[in-house]
């Protein structure tokens, strides 16, 4: 089972999410399930230092030297479900890539979209963090009742 989580530039929002979901499915021995991030531009650039900071303060492991990945036809067609940050984001990837019921938007968990940290400070990366913190396990829960 492969899970993709997809932002705008894959620098705040989606690596965060990936290395959180992962840390989370790895603890409750699902090691099987591959986790990946990308964005829908192209865009030359590294983990925002304010979304390690976050995930540093938390104890949740990433790869400081990643680059940031554009969510092209093969990384979206290669993953089992894909979780979009925005239902613009969700409607975006629906119309270039097809396969709408695969692509889930964060506001059905959150009941709204996930805000975009980038240029904010500490707090709003703290708040993105505890969004999702909220949703791990039913982010969980959508991935094991898609693999049935």
């Amino acid at each position: 089972m492969k899970v993709l989580f997809v932002c705008m530039a894959n620098t705040c929002r989606s690596p965060m999410l990936e290395c959180m979901f992962r840390q989370y499915a790895y603890a409750r021995d699902r090691k099987d399930i591959q986790v990946e991030s990308a964005g829908m531009v192209l865009h030359d650039d590294t983990l925002n230092p304010l979304c390690a900071k976050t995930l540093d303060r938390h104890g949740v492991p990433y790869d400081a030297a990643r680059e940031a990945k554009f969510c092209d036809k093969k990384t979206f067609s290669s993953a089992n479900v894909v979780f979009a940050m925005t239902d613009e984001i969700k409607r975006v990837l629906a119309k270039f890539y097809g396969a709408e019921k695969k692509i889930i938007s964060m506001s059905r968990f959150l009941g709204e979209d996930v805000s975009d940290p980038y240029g904010l400070g500490e707090e709003a990366y703290e708040y993105v963090y505890r969004s999702f913190y909220s949703v791990l396990g039913k982010i969980l829960e959508e991935v094991e009742k898609r693999e049935k």
